[in-house]
């Protein structure tokens, strides 16, 4: 890059390059011109490794930069600008006709440090020292540290662009394009690690909306037993610990595996608990509800409310209409597992049972195949059964046959009205006569 200075100039006469805002200083012994500054705009371009004690490189331009490759003592006839030794690692710029030294491997008495002090550099392998907060080192291998001593630098940019953040803040691994946070080993695209042992501290990850609403998940809970948490709620600012559970997933110990549905430890494979007065669960088509689990525990089938007056307002299952209509009679089924052209006469195809809380036998209906099944021909029988008092399990009572003939058994034995009353029999009763004659008592 040519440089055009004044013609005919005096001794110490000055000249700003406007090319490169580097200022030069003329000799007037030496006839020649000594860049005093170095260049503000463009103009310096670093060009490679140079042994100061040779002669500059062939074709060497004034302005350009260059990195000691060998070391050695400063050769007085390669210009002002250099003193005292200079090592590998420091920059030297080329004037045209000697070396400036624009920085050093090892800081001495002429470079206190200043914020990032450019001058402050280490040669391949070894540790800055002195070394002071903010001092930027070049390792010599292509990384740069800054902040911090040298030993433990604050952060560090490396030669293959990652990055370490106060070694273990914030990691970023170039060659695996993994991030990290709170780990000096990404193991994932992104990894999250909280300080401490399991179940003490939470490792977080909020997203916040910038007026309102937030939405976070952590892993939290106690040692042996810590569970995923996803959180919502709160407004700006208000960091996980103010937000609720709307999702949790074990991940240790006796709820690993398990999910909790606004259910902070869940208790089952999939555990859905609502708050007060809420609905927790509802299932709906594209256009229409199925049905839910109200409130109050309720299973409610093609509605959405509870009947509210008789019986109905206590039961704990409601089922409306059925598929062709929702309005029309509700339709309940209790089916065998089997096709009837695959069962036997005598086969049970269902039972409708009334116990007490542990499956003890008040009474009982059963339907029955009253003859063989088949291809449209589906014989059944219905038979009522009650347990006796002092008894432990229900005994047949009534039979209504696939003919219609109803039977009804072990009926007692009675002359007329005044013996089947006086046997203990009130109005209503039925007794058989010794001719097999049903009497109703009166």
């Amino acid at each position: 890059m040519a440089i055009n200075f004044p013609d005919s100039p005096t001794n110490a006469q000055t000249y700003a390059d406007p090319g490169t805002g580097q200022t030069w200083t003329y000799e007037l012994a030496t006839n020649s011109w000594t860049a005093s500054s170095l260049a503000t705009t463009g103009g310096v371009v670093y060009k490679g490794s140079v042994d100061i004690t040779a002669a500059p490189p062939t074709g060497a331009k004034a302005g350009e930069q260059w990195s000691i490759g060998t070391g050695g003592t400063a050769n007085a006839g390669y210009g002002p600008g250099i003193t005292g030794a200079v090592t590998k690692g420091s920059m030297v710029m080329y004037t045209g006709t000697a070396w400036l030294e624009t920085s050093h491997a090892v800081p001495d008495a002429t470079t206190a440090a200043k914020g990032i002090d450019t001058q402050k550099w280490s040669r391949a392998g070894t540790v800055l020292s002195p070394a002071t907060a903010g001092d930027q080192v070049h390792t010599g291998t292509g990384s740069l540290t800054a902040g911090g001593a040298a030993a433990a630098p604050n952060i560090e940019i490396k030669a293959d662009g990652g990055i370490v953040a106060n070694t273990d803040g914030l990691v970023y691994d170039a060659a695996t394009k993994r991030l990290a946070l709170g780990s000096s080993n990404p193991l994932a695209t992104n990894h999250i690690r909280g300080s401490g042992t399991s179940g003490q501290v939470t490792a977080s990850w909020l997203l916040e909306n910038a007026s309102s609403g937030t939405v976070g998940m952590d892993v939290t809970g106690a040692p042996g037993s810590s569970i995923w948490r996803f959180l919502y709620g709160g407004g700006p600012s208000t960091g996980t610990n103010a937000l609720t559970p709307a999702i949790t997933i074990g991940v240790e110990g006796s709820a690993a595996g398990r999910v909790g549905i606004g259910d902070n430890v869940p208790g089952s494979t999939l555990t859905v608990k609502g708050a007060t007065g809420v609905t927790p669960l509802q299932i709906s088509g594209p256009s229409s509800e199925f049905c839910r689990v109200d409130s109050s525990g309720r299973l409610l089938v093609g509605t959405s409310s509870s009947p509210s007056a008789g019986l109905g307002q206590y039961a704990r299952i409601s089922a409306v209409g059925y598929t062709g209509s929702a309005t029309a009679e509700g339709i309940m089924t209790i089916a065998r597992g089997k096709a009837a052209t695959a069962m036997v006469s005598g086969d049970t195809v269902g039972q409708l049972a009334f116990t007490d809380i542990n499956g003890n036998d008040f009474a009982k209906i059963v339907c029955s195949a009253d003859a063989t099944p088949g291809s449209n021909d589906y014989p059944g029988v219905l038979t009522f059964s009650t347990t006796a008092d002092g008894a432990s399990s229900p005994a047949e009572r009534m039979r209504i046959k696939a003919s219609g003939v109803v039977n009804i058994a072990a009926t007692t034995v009675y002359a007329d009205n005044t013996a089947a009353k006086a046997g203990g029999l009130v109005a209503g009763d039925i007794y058989r006569k010794a001719d097999g004659t049903l009497m109703i008592t009166f």
